[in-house]
């Protein structure tokens, strides 16, 4: 995992973005060797997608944290 920070000029920092898995939407990679095109692959991300949230059912995860004021 990554996680992004900008730090200003007075050295404050901010959290700009979490990446879980970075590079996991490199269609690239996974496009010769699973899917047809580009599409397809979409599609399935789309579909596994709404499958893990459906069967999370729609389960609401709060993480509280100090480290933005």
């Amino acid at each position: 995992m990554r996680i992004d920070f900008i730090v200003d000029k007075k050295n404050k920092v901010y959290l700009n973005e979490i990446n879980t898995v970075p590079g996991s939407l490199a269609y690239y990679f996974f496009i010769p060797y699973f899917f047809k095109n580009l599409d397809e692959f979409i599609d399935d991300i789309i579909d596994t997608s709404v499958g893990l949230l459906r069967k999370e059912n729609q389960v609401k995860k709060e993480y509280i944290t100090n480290l933005i004021n």
